[in-house]
């Protein structure tokens, strides 16, 4: 399993998920599905599976994982998996779910000694928040993060992804470039695919924002150059509605480019305008002017009461 989560890392998902399939097949022959050392394996298949686009799938291994760990008491992976699925709830619209498992993600936290347990359930919590929208909650966790940032450099991009996400959301584009500026030359250095094609993703997100569309354009086709081959569709999708509209663009513009297929990117737009049109409104629906300013007043330090004065 620790080979699959470093092909995982290095973005190789077509190729991680031959090597947990082939575990998995190999593994319950001999001792059945219920094994309870796949629980490694399982949680690996379900982050893979979403990925691509499968998240019944994904959801099922995440609960067999869940159903496992119990089992043999791992709270480090009954805990990954709880915020995994936390996560896919909240991407399905159903948010009481969500809340609950992270809930119980937290408490496992609490009764339990876990290895950079409130990096990974804080981090994990807060890309819920963002889906919900969240974002005072959000900014509270940024700040924590500032006053004591973490020093496992991996953790540590992971972090800086979720505070160039909530950048964009109020529109503090300049400040989310920077940081993605930083994130390009960090995941180039340690070989992370991964995080290199959800940098180009917000690169182009943030670009678009500005008005600078050719270089949009030329980040988000970066973005899909890199991901086609592997599979990746989730990276994309979770966008929601803007990711649609550079999508289209890109289509238009580039018809026959030879670093992706025109199918790959259809396949792409129609999911996201699937999701929107099953949520019934905008997966990415802005925030009002107002609703902005006072994100940005959190964001600077100042008191609901200043605020509100």
């Amino acid at each position: 399993n620790n080979q699959a989560e470093i092909l995982i890392f290095q973005g190789k998902l077509r190729e991680a998920y031959h090597l947990v399939s082939t575990t998995i097949n190999e593994t319950t022959i001999k001792y059945g599905r219920l094994f309870p050392p796949l629980s490694f394996v399982y949680l690996s298949m379900g982050k893979l599976l979403y990925e691509m686009n499968n998240i019944s799938a994904a959801e099922e291994y995440f609960l067999l994982c869940i159903k496992l760990t119990n089992t043999i008491a791992n709270p480090a992976i009954y805990l990954m998996a709880l915020l995994q699925l936390a996560y896919i709830k909240q991407v399905q619209g159903k948010t009481k779910e969500a809340k609950s498992n992270l809930q119980k993600a937290e408490e496992v936290g609490r009764i339990n000694t876990i290895y950079l347990r409130e990096i990974t359930v804080d981090s994990f919590k807060t890309r819920v928040l963002l889906l919900q929208k969240n974002f005072k909650s959000t900014l509270s966790w940024i700040e924590k993060f500032r006053k004591d940032p973490m020093t496992n450099a991996g953790l540590f991009s992971q972090a800086k992804l979720i505070i160039a996400k909530t950048y964009l959301a109020l529109n503090e584009n300049d400040k989310a470039l920077l940081l993605l500026s930083e994130l390009k030359e960090s995941s180039e250095s340690f070989g992370a695919n991964g995080w290199l094609i959800e940098t180009f993703i917000l690169e182009a997100l943030a670009f678009d924002s500005e008005g600078e569309t050719d270089r949009a354009i030329d980040s988000i086709r970066k973005a899909l150059s890199l991901a086609e081959p592997e599979g990746y569709f989730r990276l994309f999708i979770d966008q929601g509605n803007k990711m649609e509209e550079l999508l289209e663009n890109v289509l238009a513009i580039y018809p026959d480019d030879e670093s992706f297929s025109a199918g790959y990117v259809s396949s792409l737009i129609k999911q996201i305008n699937s999701e929107s049109s099953s949520n019934g409104q905008s997966i990415d629906e802005p925030l009002s002017d107002r609703e902005i300013e006072v994100l940005r007043l959190l964001s600077a330090g100042y008191t609901n009461q200043a605020i509100a004065d």
